[in-house]
């Protein structure tokens, strides 16, 4: 395993820019936003390929390598194809830039008259038009345990279920479990379920009053990663038991609650914490 940052994380925390705030933390590894109109928080817009090139040289030029893409979609969204085509064309440029994952969104938002069941429908369905896209571009698709819908055990399982392994896998947040109210006892067991459908990650920590008690989604506090109540080292020792030989991606949303001035050295911490879970 080896170490990565998100590119919204190192703009949060007030470096000039992406590279720049890599280049402090010591990390060579970047997860990179692909928005809707193939813009970039590195300033380059991938819609033109003359961009991509001109990326993929810049990356090259600075011992950077990408470990996945992220891209914000919502099938929950009324145009389901609309937002296909947008993962889709992510990952046409995620392979033209040789990333092999790429995290995505299964369900945003909840729906009144939505069971389970068609939770599950929809998200398989969208996940299974998006494979017939990219399934041969080299690119897997790894959903995020994220938001109302996507942290819910029993909704991954069958998601995972439903539509199979090949080229479709897990971003593993450690942290989003412990934001959707499940003890800590059950947020190891769940990372420990899970391990083997791992194909990314971001790390995060936080704290809680009711450590050991199911909770409300949302009743957490973030914290840096060394400070929070999830033991990461448990987190990363069920990774490696699994084979998972990818990135640890830091993920720390705690900076929003610290100065401006404090939050690089927050983020140098947390890059020294995960060296120390990774020897």
């Amino acid at each position: 395993m080896f170490l990565a940052c998100r590119d919204a994380v190192l703009m949060r925390a007030g470096f000039e820019s992406v590279f720049q705030g890599l280049e402090e933390l010591r990390i060579r590894s970047l997860e990179m936003l692909i928005n809707r109109d193939l813009s970039t928080q590195l300033g380059f817009n991938l819609s033109a390929k003359k961009e991509r090139s001109a990326l993929a040289g810049e990356l090259e030029e600075r011992g950077v390598s990408l470990c996945a893409v992220l891209i914000q979609n919502d099938f929950m969204r009324e145009d389901v194809v609309g937002e296909v085509d947008y993962v889709a064309r992510a990952c046409e440029v995620a392979a033209d830039l040789g990333v092999t994952v790429a995290r995505i969104n299964a369900l945003m938002r909840k729906a009144p008259d939505f069971t389970l069941d068609r939770y599950v429908e929809r998200a398989a369905s969208s996940v299974e038009e998006c494979l017939k896209r990219v399934g041969k571009l080299g690119v897997s698709l790894a959903v995020e345990n994220h938001g109302l819908i996507c942290n819910d055990r029993e909704f991954l399982r069958r998601l995972l279920g439903e539509v199979g392994p090949e080229h479709f896998g897990l971003t593993l947040d450690t942290g989003n479990f412990y934001w959707f109210g499940y003890p800590l006892r059950e947020v190891y067991e769940i990372v420990d379920e899970f391990a083997g459908a791992v194909g990314h990650t971001h790390v995060k920590n936080a704290v809680a009053e009711a450590k050991h008690a199911r909770r409300e989604p949302r009743q957490v506090v973030m914290a840096p990663l060394r400070e929070g109540d999830l033991d990461l080292r448990c987190v990363t020792e069920a990774l490696r038991k699994a084979g998972y030989n990818r990135d640890l991606t830091i993920e720390d949303e705690s900076l929003g609650r610290f100065p401006p001035e404090e939050r690089r050295r927050i983020l140098r911490e947390d890059a020294q914490h995960l060296r120390s879970l990774l020897g």
